[in-house]
């Protein structure tokens, strides 16, 4: 198995605030992909739209490819 761990590296989207990361993906021997959650947390508050910036930070099990972040929207609801 391959275990690759993503982190918030930037964007305007707090952690514990506007969002919630679940960065832990563990990916079978013999599968080519997995998945992280990034939950957003909804509130009252009218606000922008925001962003997160997610990098892979960590993998255990196998080497890395050159794409190693994302950019993720989070919508005001």
């Amino acid at each position: 198995d391959v275990t690759v761990t993503v982190m918030r590296t930037s964007g305007s989207a707090t952690m514990g605030v506007d969002a919630i990361l679940d960065g832990v993906a563990v990916i079978p021997a013999g599968s080519t992909s997995g998945a992280v959650t990034l939950r957003p947390i909804a509130d009252e508050v009218d606000e922008a739209d925001e962003s997160v910036v997610l990098t892979i930070s960590a993998v255990q099990g196998a080497g890395i490819g050159p794409t190693r972040t994302a950019t993720v929207s989070i919508r005001d609801d």
